[in-house]
């Protein structure tokens, strides 16, 4: 196995949406209307070549400059097009899995990164010929109806929380108690009961342990952890996050999802009654979709 990283300058300079190519360099020309200033550079490249099916793979990482990004909390999600070595062939992945929660920054950065996970090129291959796609860059204000703030939802457990906007987007969430979570861990294995049993028979013992510790481990840590009930059909939230009451942001320790169940965990205890809930929700508006393509990537 061999693995080499490779720094490239290849550079993309644009204002969205529509793509000019000259020689590697992208120029996205701006469209009716206002137009947001976007930088894509292409940054660290390792490719690790193996007969092997494990460890396998290449990575390409974006580096993402622009207006477009300082008023952003960060990518939602990167769509590959084509991705093609000079020797013609695919490099784009079977699939492609997502993270379970977005990792924000709790500061607006003037920089993001992006790491794009590729097939092993052509043992023969010296460049990546074309690396096309769009990134959803997530710039969320209330205006938008990407940020709704929910105050004093430690005051009424149990209950669906009440905003307009969710109820507009077909979201339910529900922060719940130590009692009403078990409940919903009831309702949750009686809705997914066949699909329980043929984990179970796929992964053995392991995944009932897995199903078992998850549940086990929230209710252990009652006193420092936040437990709620996420409905989203149309999975439209991308994250909950805390601020206090001076509107800085809570720091979360560790978060873990089953299902339509997420729970929050924090260090020491939970926060105070009158910390603010802040749900993310991907809307038309509140996703900015940057297309980019970038030619003649070297590979190490």
């Amino acid at each position: 196995m061999q693995t080499k990283i490779h720094t490239a300058k290849c550079l993309l300079i644009g204002l969205a949406f529509f793509p000019c190519i000259l020689s590697g360099v992208c120029f996205l020309l701006p469209a009716k209307g206002e137009a947001q200033e976007v930088e894509i550079e292409v940054g660290e490249v390792t490719d690790t070549r193996t007969t092997g099916e494990f460890f396998s793979g290449c990575e390409v990482t974006l580096k993402i400059e622009g207006d477009a990004v300082s008023n952003s909390l960060g990518i939602r999600a990167t769509r590959l097009h084509m991705a093609v070595d000079d020797t013609g062939q695919n490099l784009i992945k079977d699939t492609n899995s997502s993270p379970s929660f977005f990792d924000s920054s709790s500061e607006k950065e003037d920089t993001l990164q992006e790491r794009i996970k590729l097939k092993n090129p052509s043992r023969n291959a010296k460049a990546i010929k074309s690396l096309e796609g769009e990134l959803e860059i997530f710039q969320p204000t209330i205006d938008n109806e990407g940020m709704v703030i929910i105050e004093d939802f430690m005051s009424h457990p149990s209950e669906p929380i009440s905003s307009s906007t969710l109820d507009k987007w077909h979201v339910q969430v529900t922060y719940l108690t130590k009692e009403s979570y078990i409940l919903k861990k009831k309702e949750f294995e009686e809705r997914n009961k066949e699909g329980l049993k043929k984990a179970a028979e796929r992964y053995g013992g392991t995944f009932a342990e897995m199903f078992d510790d998850f549940f086990e481990e929230s209710l252990s840590d009652e006193k420092n952890t936040l437990q709620f009930y996420v409905k989203d059909p149309d999975k439209r939230v991308i994250d909950l996050a805390f601020i206090d009451n001076m509107g800085n942001p809570v720091e979360v320790w560790r978060r873990s999802s089953m299902g339509e169940l997420r729970t929050y965990t924090f260090k020491k205890t939970i926060p105070p009654p009158d910390t603010k809930l802040v749900i993310y929700l991907a809307t038309p508006d509140s996703i900015k979709i940057v297309p980019f393509k970038l030619n003649d990537i070297a590979l190490p």
